[in-house]
């Protein structure tokens, strides 16, 4: 089989599986009785409440990117730039929010924080923690806690792909916090905004958190019109905005971000890694100002065994 007819084969079958049942949709959203009608379409419009629902998405799906992307990418240097004990495996420990059902992490936070929820009693049974949880914060909390893996292994990642000549070089005029901020940064700058952008669109597009939490927004609408009302051209409707917010942001991506990340490439195997030394942070149990060291299975100061005077 040519090259051709393989990518014709792909095209295809993206058409027949992709394409074909959202024509479906949107052709019977506009057919009413045989002949061709807006009405859904001016419904959605004309109401006030959609563009309410509107706002609450976006404000939340703003709220859960912005404090993702800013905890995200430092975990993810902490992580993947450090020389951190055990950070391959707190990484993974940071991920299994993301393995979990949305709503499942939900009931879990409610569980802690609700009314009768464990912090709460723990806190006197200050129903504060309750009313922060039902709302626009406690809604993006959670989700900024099941979303935040997602910059922090792009981070990690694209921070394998910069030349490590190039931050070596940075070491000769700055310390690791110019080389950072004024090279590693800049480098990643694509994934980071890439990691920006499935955080946005999982957030917004996110409904079964919000439900539970009692947090009107607009996916919500149109999972409503189709499941309590069987409305399916309602449905089909209020889910359009979403797909064209969707778009526009594919569209972004293809135009600032796709050529600048394709050209990141991975360093050749026989450069090494530089890491971020911790120095005395790297140990987080401490006797007095000497890190405690594993040594034969047991933990005893390092200078025990060397007989150094520090």
């Amino acid at each position: 089989m040519t090259k051709r007819a393989f990518l014709a084969l792909i095209v295809t079958g993206f058409v027949i599986i992709g394409i074909l049942p959202v024509l479906s949709m949107l052709f019977q959203s506009v057919m009413v009785q045989g002949s061709f009608s807006l009405a859904s379409y001016a419904g959605l419009l004309s109401s006030a409440r959609q563009w309410v629902l509107m706002g609450h998405s976006l404000a939340l799906a703003a709220l859960v990117t912005g404090f993702g992307v800013l905890t995200g990418v430092p975990l993810g240097i902490l992580l993947g730039k450090t020389d951190l004990p055990l950070r391959h495996w707190f990484a993974g420990l940071f991920i299994i929010p993301l393995l979990i059902p949305p709503y499942i992490i939900a009931v879990s936070w409610s569980d802690l924080l609700g009314g009768e929820g464990l912090l709460t009693h723990l806190l006197g049974g200050s129903a504060i923690a309750a009313n922060w949880l039902f709302a626009l914060p406690g809604c993006a909390f959670v989700l900024f806690s099941i979303f935040l893996p997602i910059p922090m292994l792009l981070t990690m990642v694209f921070l394998r792909t910069i030349t490590p000549r190039l931050e070596e070089a940075g070491r000769l005029v700055s310390g690791w916090g110019g080389v950072i901020i004024g090279i590693s940064l800049p480098l990643i700058l694509p994934g980071v905004l890439l990691s920006a952008m499935l955080v946005f669109l999982l957030a917004f597009s996110e409904f079964s958190v919000p439900t539970f939490l009692r947090y009107d927004v607009f996916p919500v609408e149109s999972f409503i019109q189709f499941s309590a009302f069987y409305n399916f051209k309602a449905a089909t409707a209020a889910a359009l905005p979403m797909a064209g917010i969707t778009l526009l942001l594919l569209l972004l991506e293809a135009v600032f971000l796709r050529e600048r990340t394709y050209k990141l490439s991975l360093p050749a195997g026989s450069e090494r890694f530089p890491l971020i030394g911790l120095g005395t942070w790297r140990y987080p149990l401490r006797r007095g100002r000497y890190p405690w060291r594993p040594y034969r299975g047991c933990a005893y100061p390092h200078s025990v065994h060397t007989g150094r005077r520090h």
